[in-house]
């Protein structure tokens, strides 16, 4: 699968929150309902994610959607727009 640059914050995010539970992919998976090649796939920045598996891997890694957003938005500032 090709890699997408605008879904490597995502991917970091990911990555690094199932890391620090001490998570493998495998374990994660599991856990978050998932199939382990999703979240490769997701960790890899190769596949697009909706609201739903969003929500099943932050239930999943045990985050809630504000501490998410601030690890997305360390990585991935975007700049407001000019009223």
């Amino acid at each position: 699968m090709e890699r997408h640059e605008d879904l490597a914050p995502l991917a970091e995010v990911i990555r690094t929150l199932r890391r620090a539970t001490g998570y493998t992919q495998e374990g994660f998976a599991q856990e978050a309902n998932l199939d382990r090649g999703f979240v490769g796939a997701v960790e890899r920045a190769e596949r697009n994610v909706g609201f739903r598996k969003v929500r099943q891997l932050l239930v999943g890694l045990g985050v809630n959607w504000r501490e998410f957003g601030a690890a997305i938005h360390e990585l991935d500032k975007i700049p407001r727009r000019r009223p």
